[in-house]
Parts: C-alpha cells; structure tokens; sequence
C-alpha cells in the first residue's frame, strides 16, 4: 500500500509540474494560478476579467483621483475660506465660475495661483487668518492633486 501512495503522489507531483509550467508548448487559455485556481488567459497570458454574472468585468485602471474644481475643490474652499472670504475685496469666495475667476487672478496661471492658494490657506506662506487647511489633511490633498493635473475650471 505505501509504494502504491508514493507512486500515486509521484505522479500527481510530476502532472503539477507539468500544468504550472507550461512546457507543453500548447496554449489551451487556461493557466494555474498561485498553484491553486485556473485563470483564463488570452493568447498573451493576460488574465482575462470574469463578470462573474454581474453583467460587466472588473475595471483594470483605478480610478482617477484627481479632484474637479466644481465638486470637490469648490466645497472645501466654501467651508474652509468662506467666512472672511465671503466679502473680502483681496480674494472672494462666491460662484464656482467667479472664485475660479478669482483664483486665476492671484498670480496669472491657474496651476501658480492654485498652488499660491493652497500655500496661504496652509500658512506655509504668510496668511491672515492662519492655517485653515493643514498640509496633512484630505482637504489639502485634493486640492493639491487638483493643481497637479493643471488646476482646470472642471
């Protein structure tokens, strides 16, 4: 019985073997994966996505984490900068289009305006009113992600 199992095992090994390295010089569009589960492959190797019933394969890209000025700048200016620069005739924060407007007008570029923005706002230049955004907040990184992709009126 015990040559029998490790006849049994030897040959299980060597199939193993020949499956995960794929020496057979056909490709049949299945791969073992980490050993353990068989993946689809294209013709390439490259794991095909499985809807796995639900109508649409897993996206291959992350999505994109730069910030729009309209629905993600826009609301942190209004809750962080709002109360002085609601009125304030140096910078106002008003419509989306017209603080745009403003934030434009500071230094000339969009993207050296945002980022003059970004600085006051974060004290690390001189600023009246003091850090309102911290440079290790959420609020300062989208903003900054914003400026990144070239501070666009989106």
């Amino acid at each position: 019985m015990r040559k029998l199992t490790n006849t049994f095992l030897i040959g299980l090994i060597s199939a193993g073997l020949l499956v995960g390295c794929g020496s057979s010089g056909s490709d049949d569009g299945l791969e073992v994966n980490e050993g353990t589960e068989q993946v689809e492959t294209d013709n390439d190797s490259q794991p095909i996505e499985s809807d796995n019933g639900t109508g649409g394969g897993t996206p291959t890209t992350p999505p994109s984490t730069v910030s729009i000025f309209g629905s993600n700048v826009m609301p942190i200016l209004e809750s962080k900068c709002k109360n002085c620069h609601g009125s304030n005739g140096n910078f106002m924060i008003t419509t989306t289009s017209g603080t745009y407007t403003n934030i434009t007008a500071l230094k000339g570029s969009a993207a050296a305006s945002g980022q003059y923005l970004l600085d006051k706002g974060s004290n690390t230049i001189g600023h009246g009113g003091g850090m309102v955004i911290a440079t290790s907040s959420a609020e300062y990184a989208t903003i900054k992600s914003w400026i990144d992709a070239g501070a666009e009126n989106n």
